[in-house]
């Protein structure tokens, strides 16, 4: 499986809501390690977000300054806005336990925030917590955990706002599925979503996985013609999204060279075969 994406931004605080230290008071609160009073105020009279915002500023001015207490404040605001059911708290302290900022990092702890957020419906947490089982080495590999997270990801109405990672767990789960591993063997269900991925994320190994279920007929009846087509969508896919994926334009030109194979040896006279014969001749 290729490796989970980079966590940094699931936790940039605009994708939180959350406004950035900025303004004279700020500065001189982190400098001081004081907060401004209203938002202490709040804080202290339960207030979950400003019970978040508190708790992360108490955290740079720990790191800044070095005072454990800060760090103890900081922590502590974390977890009132999460006993109250703000996943964002949850998600934010587990992202600073697993990359080490402003805190000694500790997989176990991180591990544990993400469940609070993910228990609190969270997406992201979700996400990240499936990808640590799936990958396995952070923590041990547990596939069952990562397709239960993984279906609770693809379920939240909040999951595709990054439709990217999106489309990648559907292939995920998809794999899991069609090798039953961590999951019982359902090669249709592996099929019904290569072919959602395919035709809505147009995810190119999702678009690969759903072609070879075509060709060779997993999950359902075989379709050459269909897999042709499939084959060439992935190609497609790949010259045209190299950069965004980041695998570059040779890497690209090599994966389409690849399919092409693929197609030439099911239908090589089909059209789409030959069209692409072209475009890689010609690029």
């Amino acid at each position: 499986m290729p490796k989970r994406y980079t966590l940094a931004a699931a936790f940039t605080l605009f994708a939180l809501g959350v406004p950035a230290l900025s303004g004279a008071a700020d500065d001189a609160a982190t400098a001081t390690g004081t907060l401004p009073m209203s938002l202490e105020g709040d804080a202290r009279d339960g207030d979950p977000m400003s019970q978040f915002v508190a708790g992360r500023r108490y955290l740079i001015q720990a790191a800044n300054t070095g005072e454990a207490e800060l760090k103890g404040k900081g922590l502590a605001y974390l977890e009132a806005a999460a006993a109250q059911g703000f996943a964002p708290a949850a998600r934010f302290a587990g992202s600073l336990f697993l990359s080490g900022d402003y805190v000694t990092a500790d997989i176990n702890e991180a591990v544990n925030w993400f469940e609070r957020a993910a228990a609190l419906g969270d997406a992201d947490s979700q996400q990240i917590l499936a990808d640590l089982y799936a990958d396995g080495g952070d923590v041990p590999q547990d596939l069952e955990q990562a397709a239960r997270l993984y279906e609770d990801y693809l379920a939240n109405p909040d999951a595709l706002h990054e439709p990217d990672a999106y489309w990648e767990r559907t292939h995920r789960l998809a794999v899991l599925y069609a090798d039953g591993v961590g999951v019982t063997a359902d090669p249709a269900r592996a099929r019904v979503l290569w072919q959602r991925a395919a035709d809505e994320g147009h995810y190119p190994p999702a678009q690969e996985a759903f072609a070879r279920a075509l060709a060779e007929g997993i999950g359902g009846p075989a379709d050459p013609e269909g897999a042709v087509a499939a084959y060439y969508d992935a190609a497609s896919s790949y010259l045209g999204s190299g950069l965004r994926f980041a695998i570059g334009p040779e890497t690209a030109k090599a994966e389409a060279k690849r399919l092409l194979v693929e197609m030439q040896r099911i239908h090589p006279e089909a059209r789409v075969t030959r069209r692409l014969e072209r475009q890689l001749t010609s690029s």
